[in-house]
Formats: C-alpha cells, sequence, structure tokens
C-alpha cells in the first residue's frame, strides 16, 4: 500500500479531529448519568404531553404553532420529539444527543475556520476552547438546551456552506446555505445576528469586499518582516497566499454582496416578530415597569465585561445570576463604559493591519446583544448559556493574537504546543467539576447558591424541590430564605407587576403550603396573606389558604376564599373537587354534586370528581349511581385503591357480597396497610358465614390499628359465630 496515500495536511486534519471529538467526549461523557432538572425540563420534556406523543400530525402542528416556554422553536420539539420516541423518560439518551450536537459543532467550526482562513492552528486553538471552555457546560449539559446545541449545529454548518458559496457561487450552495440558517432559525431565534456575521467574515477572512485578500491568515513572517527576511518597523505590504483559493482574487461588488444577504435578513426579521410573540405572549418579555431601561443598559454594559472576565477566569459559574436591577455601583458601569468603548475603538483602529480583532470582536457584541437585556427576557442578569456562539468571537482574536504577539523564534513552535496543553488540560479539569454540578437539580441549584449571594431563585427552586419530595421542613427552610433575599425593590414589583414576576408571591405561597403540612397553621395564613397581599389572584395561595382555615375551624372563613377563587378560576378541576368535597363535609349535599359534576365535565379523566360523587350518592342512598361513578373511576385508574373501596361499600349495601367481597380484596392488594378494608372485608366474609377467613381479616386490621374498636367487637362476633358452627 502506498505509504502516502493519505496525505501529511490530511493526517493533521484527522488528528485534529479525533483530538477535538475525544476531549469532548472525555469531560462531558458523565452526563449520561445525569438527571433532568426542575428548571425547564418539565416544560420541554417530562412533563410535556405533546413530546410524550412522539411524532404525529397532531404533535407536529402543535409544534409549529407553539408558544409553549415562552419561545418559537418548532424544529427543537421535534428533536425531543424523536429523542421520546427513542429514549422514553430516560434522561441518559436526552444527555447524549445535547453531547452529539456539541461534538459535531467543535468539529465544524474547526473545518469552517481551517476552510475560510488556511489556518489549522488558530482554528485548532478556538475548536478546543470553544468545546472545553466551562461557560459552555450549560448548553451541553441541560436537556432544555437542546436548542442551544442544535441551533449552534445549524449555524456553523450555515457558515461552512457559505465558505463554499464564496468560493464557488452557484444557485445551489447558496439555497443550501439558506435552508440551514432557515433550519437554525427554527431551532432558537438567537441565530438572528448571523446574516451580520457573514458580512463580518465577508471582510475577514473572505475579503470579498475587495479585489484581494487582507492577509487574514498571514504567518508571522509576512506580518513582520519584508520579502528581504529583514525586520521592519511597520507590517509589510500584504501579500497573497499562494495556498489561498482563487475566489480570494475575484472583485465582488459591494453591492451584490450586500444583496445576496436580503433573503437571509428576512428570515430573521420574521423569526424575529415570532419569537417577540411568543415571549410576550407567556410574559417572558419583561415590561419597563419591571426593569427600568437605565437599569436595563447599565446592566448589560457590566455583563458585557463580566461575560469576558468569566472567559479568562471561569470560576463561579451558575445556573442562574440574580438582576441587580438599580443596586449596580456606579463605578462598575462607568468601568464597563469604558473598557467597551475603548476596547471597539480599539479594534476599528486596528482593523486594516489586524482584521481579526474587529471581526472577533463585533462576533461578540454582535451576537450577545439580543439576549443582553436590552429586551429583558426572563429575570436573570445574564446567563451562561448566551456565551455559547458569541465567545467564538473572542477565541478568534485569542487564536490569532497569539500568533502576532509571539515573534517567530526557534522555539515558538514549543511554546505554541506547550500553552495549548496547559489550557486544555485546565479547561478539562475546570470543565469537569462544573459538569458535576448538574447530575441533579438539588447540587445544581446549592451550588447556584454558594456562588451568589441572595439568591431569591435558587432558594425558591430548592423549596419546591423539598415540598415534592415530601421535606416540608427543608423546604420551609429554602422558601423563607427565598423571602429574604428579595431585593429591596421588591416592593416595586408587587405593586406594579406580579404578573411579569410572580416569583415573590409564589415563595410566600410555598412558604405557606408546607407550614400547613407540618401543622403550623398560624404561620401558614401569615405566608399566605402575604402572597394575596403581592397578588390578590393567585390561585394557589387562595387554595392552600382555604385549607389553613379549614384546618383551624374557620370554615366560613374557607368557603369565602373557595369562592374567590373559583372567580378567579371558575374552569381548575381540582379547586371545583375540593369546594364539592368541602360542601360535602357542611352537609350541602346538593351544591356540592353540582361542583364534582362541573369538576368531572371539566375533567373526564380526572379521577377524585368521580369518586367524590360516589361517596355523595352512597350517603344519599342512590347506590346504583354510586356504583356507575366508581365504575368511571376504575376505568380511569383500575389500580386505585379507593375507587375499589368506595365500590365495595356500595355493593354491600345492595346486598351485593361477592362482588364486594372481590373489590375489597382489590383495595387490600393496591393498599395492604388499609386497616378499614380489612375490617370492611371481615365484615362481608362474615355476612357469607365464613367466620374463619373473618377473623383472619379483623385480627390484621388490629394488627395495623391496635386502636380500632369496631374491628375488636367484629372480632369478638366473629369468634363467638365460629365456636358456635364448631359445637353444631
Amino acid at each position: 500500500m502506498d505509504k502516502n496515500l493519505i496525505s501529511p495536511e490530511r493526517k493533521k486534519l484527522l488528528i485534529h479531529c479525533l483530538f477535538l471529538v475525544l476531549s469532548t467526549a472525555a469531560i462531558y461523557w458523565q452526563v449520561i448519568g445525569h438527571q433532568f432538572i426542575t428548571l425547564d425540563d418539565p416544560y420541554y420534556v417530562s412533563e410535556n404531553m405533546h413530546i410524550r406523543q412522539g411524532f404525529n400530525l397532531q404533535s407536529i402542528h402543535w409544534a409549529f404553532t407553539s408558544y409553549d416556554a415562552a419561545n418559537w422553536h418548532p424544529l427543537t420539539w421535534l428533536s425531543l420529539m424523536l429523542d421520546y420516541s427513542l429514549f422514553g423518560l430516560n434522561p441518559a439518551g436526552y444527555h447524549l444527543i445535547n453531547l452529539l450536537f456539541h461534538s459535531l459543532s467543535v468539529v465544524v467550526l474547526y473545518l469552517l475556520l481551517r476552510r475560510a482562513t488556511k489556518n489549522s492552528c488558530c482554528s485548532l486553538v478556538v475548536a478546543m476552547l470553544f468545546a472545553l471552555h466551562p461557560i459552555h457546560v450549560e448548553s451541553v449539559a441541560w436537556v432544555s438546551e437542546r436548542k442551544d446545541v442544535l441551533s449552534a449545529f445549524l449555524g456553523f454548518m450555515t457558515i461552512w456552506v457559505y465558505i463554499l458559496y464564496a468560493e464557488k457561487p452557484g444557485k445551489a450552495r447558496y439555497a443550501a446555505a439558506l435552508l440551514l440558517f432557515a433550519l437554525g432559525l427554527l431551532a432558537k431565534p438567537m441565530l438572528v445576528t448571523l446574516p451580520c456575521l457573514l458580512l463580518l467574515l465577508d471582510i475577514w477572512p473572505l475579503g470579498r469586499f475587495r479585489g484581494k485578500a487582507p492577509g487574514a491568515d498571514q504567518s508571522l513572517r509576512q506580518l513582520k518582516k519584508g520579502s528581504d527576511g529583514k525586520a521592519r518597523k511597520k507590517p509589510a505590504p500584504l501579500k497573497v497566499n499562494k495556498g489561498l483559493p482563487s475566489y480570494y482574487f475575484a472583485p465582488h461588488k459591494r453591492a451584490m454582496v450586500l444583496v445576496e444577504k436580503i433573503p437571509f435578513f428576512l428570515l430573521a426579521a420574521v423569526s424575529s416578530v415570532m419569537t417577540i410573540a411568543a415571549q410576550s405572549s407567556l410574559g417572558a418579555v419583561k415590561s419597563l415597569r419591571v426593569f427600568y431601561l437605565h437599569e436595563r443598559i447599565m446592566n448589560a454594559l457590566v455583563s458585557y465585561i463580566h461575560y469576558i472576565i468569566k472567559m479568562i477566569w471561569p470560576l463561579n459559574l451558575a445556573v442562574y445570576y440574580p438582576h441587580p436591577m438599580d443596586e449596580l455601583p456606579a463605578w462598575q458601569v462607568i468601568g464597563a463604559a469604558i473598557l467597551l468603548i475603548g476596547m471597539t475603538a480599539a479594534a476599528i483602529l486596528t482593523f486594516k493591519r489586524l482584521p481579526f480583532i474587529a471581526v472577533g470582536w463585533f462576533w461578540y457584541l454582535g451576537t450577545l446583544f439580543p439576549v443582553i437585556g436590552i429586551i429583558q427576557v426572563g429575570t436573570q442578569a445574564m446567563a451562561d448559556r448566551y456565551a455559547y456562539i458569541p465567545f467564538v468571537g473572542l477565541y478568534i482574536i485569542i487564536a490569532w493574537g497569539a500568533l502576532h504577539l509571539v515573534p517567530e523564534w526557534q522555539w515558538r513552535k514549543y511554546l505554541f504546543s506547550s500553552a495549548f496543553i496547559i489550557v486544555a488540560v485546565a479547561l478539562m479539569v475546570i470543565s469537569s467539576k462544573q459538569i458535576g454540578y448538574w447530575k441533579d437539580p438539588v447540587t445544581l441549584y446549592k451550588h447556584a447558591l454558594k456562588v451568589t449571594p441572595k439568591n431569591a431563585f435558587m432558594n425558591f427552586c430548592l423549596g419546591g424541590i423539598f415540598n415534592k419530595s415530601r421535606l416540608p421542613g427543608e423546604a420551609l427552610q429554602y422558601f423563607t430564605q427565598a423571602v429574604n433575599d428579595l431585593p429591596g425593590e421588591a416592593l416595586r414589583y408587587f405593586t406594579q407587576a406580579v404578573s411579569d414576576f410572580p416569583l415573590y408571591a409564589d415563595a410566600y405561597d410555598g412558604a405557606g403550603q408546607v407550614s400547613i403540612q407540618l401543622g403550623n397553621y398560624q404561620d401558614a395564613i401569615g405566608y399566605l396573606n402575604k402572597a394575596l397581599d403581592i397578588n390578590p389572584s393567585h390561585i394557589g395561595a387562595l387554595q392552600h389558604m382555604t385549607h389553613a382555615l379549614q384546618m383551624t375551624g374557620r370554615t366560613q372563613e374557607a368557603d369565602a376564599y373557595y369562592l374567590k377563587a373559583l372567580a378567579t378560576d371558575p374552569e381548575n378541576p381540582q379547586l371545583q373537587y375540593e369546594y364539592g368535597m368541602f360542601l360535602a363535609t357542611q352537609s350541602d349535599f346538593g351544591k356540592a354534586a353540582e361542583h364534582l359534576l362541573r369538576a368531572a365535565r371539566i375533567n373526564d379523566d380526572y379521577i377524585d370528581p368521580h369518586i367524590g360523587l360516589g361517596i355523595l350518592w352512597i350517603n344519599g342512598n342512590d347506590y346504583v349511581k354510586a356504583v356507575e361513578s366508581f365504575n368511571r373511576a376504575l376505568k380511569i385508574n383500575r389500580e386505585n385503591e379507593n375507587a375499589h373501596y368506595g365500590m365495595a361499600t356500595a355493593l354491600i349495601r345492595m346486598g351485593k357480597i361477592d362482588a364486594a367481597i372481590y373489590h375489597l380484596r382489590e383495595t387490600i392488594r393496591y393498599k395492604p396497610d388499609y386497616a378499614d378494608a380489612y375490617n370492611d372485608l371481615g365484615s362481608a366474609l362474615f355476612l357469607n358465614k365464613k367466620y374463619d377467613e373473618a377473623i383472619v381479616c379483623y385480627r390484621e386490621a388490629l394488627r395495623l390499628k391496635p386502636d380500632f374498636t369496631l374491628a375488636a367487637e367484629n372480632l369478638k362476633s366473629a369468634e363467638e359465630e365460629a365456636r358456635k358452627a364448631g359445637s353444631q
């Protein structure tokens, strides 16, 4: 076999790609064992019934018409539907696909830069930083950020195909680039700035506004020395690299370079309109009543610098950074403005000599602008995921800047290689640790609390987790801390923008809910009153207030709060059911039946109203209707012990003892510690004169509930009848 079958350049290409893929997989492989988190993942996957339907016409229609999760990104929804078809609710599969898209993006980024600049080493540096930097962990390790990794992959593919089009213009290549861009926008609208990126790349490295290349990838000798090899004080005139493709030398009319971007800008405009409509429809875009314009501008200026600091020193990363509102020190704002103006001026002044600085800098500023907070989406000050594509611009400055700054000398190659290895290893270590924080939501949120002060939202999220885990003590700790961490400007939210900033009412409601679970009803009422002071229509606080008032015997007040809650949300089936059962305890059976029937009509698959109706019909001696209600409940859930128990009760009243025995046995099957069911089963067996079996049931009821007086009396009767039967 010919040893030179693979050229040295191709070997280097393969080695570089292999290094990028293996190093990426080495640090991210641990995500395969990670869980879903409670931020967004329920909306995107675990509790999204449209995703869990898999691919069908209805779910595809939903993907293209839905504004769920305050976004319009149908391709992201479709990709998650495919994941569900393949992996169900196993998070490992979703994490694996995120990792796959990130790895592909890393390779494509390397290939497109290498193609455009003819500099494989600098391209490798950029791709390595993109692959391994800890700030990108959020985009890869968070299942809900499928939109980030998918859109980035399609965005980089768009640029790659555009570079091929620039080399050899043609309708097919142009259409392919436009199609990839459209798909990228369907994955995440953050790509709206990509047409501007293409214009930047037309300047450098493609040189499409000139008749010759601007020396994007010239060697250090070309930049620092003349053709005679002697050092020059000023840069030598730019030389054409013989390895550059011919398109560098073909003159382009500037107007045509701009005109060919019009379809890209039109697609970006359509995507922007759809995105604003989606985010506004669900209140994700915050009004100026919540975040004043001057606060947004101040935070944007400081955030641009904070992102750069996190690139240089990637520690203390968090899933959520609280917005400072008007609490930013003046020196930070002024300092950030001066730095941004200074760096922008430097990029412009060095443009002719070092065009990569301007291109990289404006890549960073431009792609980050849609999410920098001028149009505030969400309540965060900044987010690691927003740096996914923008940081590529800074990486370009670092890679080509290092090549320009370090003089050419005999040890330069070893210096660059050593620095590359040191940086790569350091990033892998830090990223591996950061990825570990994403293993489960509790670990992630606790880390965020550790590195961000006064993070009310993270406390609220932890409170919700412990509340669902039936750990009310821990839940109350985090809910109350969330309340204590509210910023000083919170009163503004309470009085002017409750719908835009619901966290604060939610935190008080959460504290009230877990106080009820702990039996601290007066504390619960206090918390819930504060929630309702903030938002009088908070349905959760109204509902929980009814529970607390009932437990303290204040039934008339509870009734009033039920009516307020129903006026706020009359189509809430759980609320209709709870009010119906409350009325039943007040012996108002007629109205109770009305509300239970309405709950069942609103959601016929909601089992509780059917069971409640069955109990009402038994109390009204209408056993036929009771059996119908319990039958409907059992069709919804065959394993519901309450439905079986209610059915057995109705059947016993109707004299159908054998059928009742069956349902009582089913009750015990699904709830083995149900003492009442054992007692009633014993009574049914007693009626069938199966005294020995009845005795076994009564004894089990007493074992489960030693102070069960009725079971003790029934046991005594059964033993007496068993003795009589044995003596005959």
